[in-house]
């Protein structure tokens, strides 16, 4: 398969309210990079990740996700520790999302003398690179990147 090392991975930005410190939507853009450098990786996902929340497609936190707020539960919120400790379960629909939106075919091969299709496969990994920025909302709807709490 050409490129057969190429897998996905993703800038995750939770979006918590300046406020009441509660993150219940998140922003989220995949990649196509290489696998094995995860110090490049890193490097461009850092440096990607200052602008491209802009265009990123915005995600519900999951109703399963819950916390405790003034005695009352809250479902599909919580705060930037919890996010950060379960980011993979928080965002695995997300993730199901950006792969499946990735096209189908990507080249055409001749090697059988007609062309054909040929398709990357692009998936996540099991144990997916995810860099995690967090933004701060204020009242006038503007996002400001926060604290980097990995």
């Amino acid at each position: 398969m050409p490129n057969a090392s190429v897998e996905l991975v993703a800038n995750i930005w939770p979006i918590m309210d300046r406020h009441t410190g509660i993150i219940q939507r998140f922003a989220a853009r995949a990649y196509a990079m290489r696998a094995g450098d995860d110090e490049l990786v890193a490097t461009v996902l850092r440096g990607l990740a200052r602008t491209d929340f802009h265009t990123a497609k915005q995600y519900p936190v999951p109703e399963r996700v819950q916390m405790l707020r003034r005695g009352s539960k809250m479902c599909g919120a919580t705060l930037p520790a919890g996010f950060n400790d379960y980011a993979a379960q928080i965002v695995d629909a997300a993730l199901e999302d950006m792969a499946d939106s990735c096209p189908d075919v990507v080249g055409f091969s001749m090697e059988g003398g007609v062309p054909e299709g040929v398709s990357l496969g692009l998936r996540f990994s099991m144990d997916p690179y995810l860099a995690v920025t967090h933004l701060v909302e204020f009242e006038d709807g503007s996002l400001v990147l926060g604290l980097d709490l990995q």
